[in-house]
């Protein structure tokens, strides 16, 4: 692992015992404690802690996510086909919403989870449970976009909480910026970035991430920008047979705290 008992090299320690503070935080060769992985979570998910990673618009809808961090037991992530509106920074509150909900043990970094609307006009979940809670989730055909959240939306569509992940699949351009936009088009969350916690492509109705040949392990940050970025997904407008499960996605969660403690002794050395 990146960061069990790693040594500091002496051309970096001599760069730190010339800190501006003129005293050294680390001595040549000191081990780094190696770093534990975070625990799952007990507090909301942050932006891009989950990836939306495929989605059928031809029936059935299905649309799939990846747990990028430990989630934990009782957490509940909600979708909806509502678009973002501007100049509000708010949804446009026309469509509908289902509500995701983990099982009673956490789902751990790397677990995939498709959400599938049946024959049976009913949502199942292939892990955990899931509900449609706003009726008029259905996603388009011929354009849509399914944004992941976690709080509420009022009557006129302002949200009380955090936008996780985004997908959006009609424009020619990416993420609109008019004013004036139907229900198949979406302004980019306030708060997101194209190609990193959101991912948009040109319209075509079916597409996943395509783990036979994109990558499949790494940091939270490094899966999180290849998971948004279109070039590794594989689309269609017509329904795909069989989608690779990505059932062997390895999130190193150690690495990805580590790197950012040792981001923070260099910065700390240098009184950054």
């Amino acid at each position: 692992m990146l960061c069990n008992n790693l040594a500091v090299p002496t051309s970096v320690q001599g760069g730190l015992d010339n800190a501006a503070s003129g005293a050294a935080t680390m001595t040549s060769g000191q081990a780094v404690p190696r770093c534990q992985p975070p625990s799952p979570v007990v507090a909301p998910l942050d932006p891009g802690d989950v990836a939306i990673t495929g989605l059928n618009t031809d029936n059935p809808d299905v649309f799939r996510f990846v747990a990028l961090v430990n989630i934990a037991a009782g957490t509940e992530i909600q979708f909806t086909d509502n678009d973002w509106k501007l100049p509000e920074n708010e949804f446009r509150d026309s469509e509908g919403t289902v509500t995701w909900t983990s099982d009673t043990a956490f789902i751990p970094a790397g677990a995939v989870v498709d959400l599938v609307h049946n024959s049976g006009n009913a949502w199942i979940a292939r892990t955990g449970s899931v509900a449609e809670s706003d009726a008029g989730f259905s996603l388009s055909t011929v354009g849509d976009q399914i944004i992941a959240f976690q709080g509420s939306i009022d009557g006129s569509g302002a949200l009380a909480g955090t936008i996780v992940a985004a997908l959006n699949y009609d424009s020619p351009d990416g993420w609109d910026t008019g004013t004036s936009l139907n229900a198949n088009e979406s302004a980019l969350p306030l708060g997101l970035a194209d190609n990193d916690i959101a991912v948009s492509f040109t319209h075509k109705g079916n597409g996943f991430y395509d783990c036979s040949a994109a990558p499949i392990s790494g940091t939270t940050d490094n899966l999180r920008a290849t998971m948004a970025d279109a070039s590794n997904w594989t689309r269609n407008n017509t329904v795909f047979g069989t989608t690779p499960a990505c059932s062997t996605i390895s999130v190193d969660l150690e690495a990805s705290v580590c790197i950012d403690e040792l981001v923070g002794l260099i910065e700390d050395a240098f009184g950054n």
